[in-house]
């Protein structure tokens, strides 16, 4: 009987991943206690100190797709990304920091399906009421090894992430997560930005946000409201940083304020304190910023393309090769574009749809008559560049 498991197709790769992943967790183990390795400063993680990117605008007003920051009222920080700190599947750390950098950037945009057509969305300006998504900076979309972009990360908070034992007093996680699965991790994603004042506009008021505004931002799916305290601190790659949280303060301690108005203490009295740890503003650009095209990236192509897909099957190349010559049901050596996209996609390799199709036709052996791709060949490409990145 074979000392190796059932799961086990080419050598001792499952122990190597075991180790793998033990050496993985002691590395997380020292981030969660505040020390700071030198080889877990990746190629993110210094993108992470470069200068802040942010939009400006002559009349301060925020429009769709501009990059701004996002301060806290009441402690001074920014709403920050760690994208090179994975806390579970596709998600990754939100914190709070003090200084500004692409981690700090975000993009304002809509959300799918809103009516282009509807009052008030005939212009780019974003208004009260309005419900957002905040993306990353896009260069922290890069790869270091391809330059293309990889899958965008947005803001995002589940429901059911309590880190309190009831929803009612609970306090919601917050992450930075990657484009959604499925269509109901969509709604999770969704931020509607609402004044500090209780007090509905007057009629035929400007409802347009202004960057130095004191705003709430109140989580669509679940009603709470994005938050920081400065009493909470999380442990990452840049030491220690405020936790970011979604919080019910404001509806939970309704009857202790009423409960102190009928004493006669007054409502604001309690308010405020409340009210401070969900009070954010956006921030731009103090002056035009310099135009520069080095953060588009490299043109999409197959080389980049292979060099993605060998990149992520590196420790794992013979699982990989088998998996894709299982999908040759012929046994001739060739795979069409379904069962190439398929079999790409089965294999769990993080690539968009345009990337796919980029790589299968620079693949096809003829597009016209033919349209397959050699498995043999294409295998033979991606262990090359594997081979070449291990020996990095």
């Amino acid at each position: 009987m074979s000392r190796y498991s059932a799961k086990v197709l080419i050598g001792n790769w499952n122990e190597d991943k075991s180790l793998a992943d033990i050496q993985k967790k002691l590395v997380q183990h020292n981030v969660n206690q505040g020390t700071r390795l030198v080889d877990q400063v990746d190629s993110a993680t210094a993108a992470g100190r470069e200068p802040a990117q942010l939009s400006w605008s002559e009349d301060g007003l925020l429009r769709y797709g501009f990059l701004i920051a996002l301060k806290h009222g009441a402690t001074g920080r920014r709403l920050a990304s760690n994208v090179s700190n994975e806390v579970e599947a596709r998600k990754f750390q939100a914190s709070g920091v003090e200084n500004q950098s692409l981690r700090t950037s975000f993009v304002i945009q809509r959300p799918r399906g809103v009516n282009l057509f509807a009052e008030n969305t005939q212009d780019d300006f974003v208004r009260f009421g309005d419900e957002v998504i905040l993306a990353t900076a896009p260069s922290l979309r890069l790869s270091a090894s391809s330059g293309l972009f990889q899958k965008q990360l947005y803001v995002f908070s589940s429901p059911s992430s309590l880190l309190g034992s009831t929803s009612q007093s609970g306090e919601q996680e917050v992450r930075i997560a990657k484009e959604p699965l499925v269509t109901k991790d969509e709604a999770y994603m969704r931020w509607r930005i609402e004044p500090m004042l209780s007090q509905p506009f007057p009629v035929g008021a400007d409802t347009r946000v202004a960057c130095d505004t004191p705003l709430q931002l109140v989580h669509c799916a679940s009603g709470k409201a994005l938050a920081m305290d400065a009493a909470t601190l999380v442990y990452n790659d840049y030491g220690p940083e405020l936790d970011v949280f979604c919080t019910l303060d404001q509806a939970t301690r309704k009857v202790h304020v009423l409960k102190h108005e009928a004493r006669g203490v007054r409502t604001a009295d309690h308010r405020l304190p409340v009210l401070a740890r969900n009070a954010w503003t956006f921030e731009l650009a103090d002056s035009p910023p310099s135009l520069s095209q080095d953060e588009l990236g490299a043109p999409l192509s197959a080389d980049a393309v292979l060099a993605l897909v060998s990149e992520a099957v590196q420790a794992e190349a013979p699982s990989f090769a088998d998996h894709m010559r299982s999908f040759d049901e012929a046994g001739d050596d060739m795979l069409d574009r379904v069962q190439f996209k398929y079999a790409l996609l089965d294999a769990g390799l993080d690539l968009t749809a345009d990337e796919i199709e980029v790589l299968t036709d620079s693949l096809c052996l003829d597009a016209v008559e033919r349209d397959a791709i050699s498995v043999s060949d294409f295998l033979a490409r991606v262990l090359e560049g594997a081979s070449v990145n291990s020996k990095k």
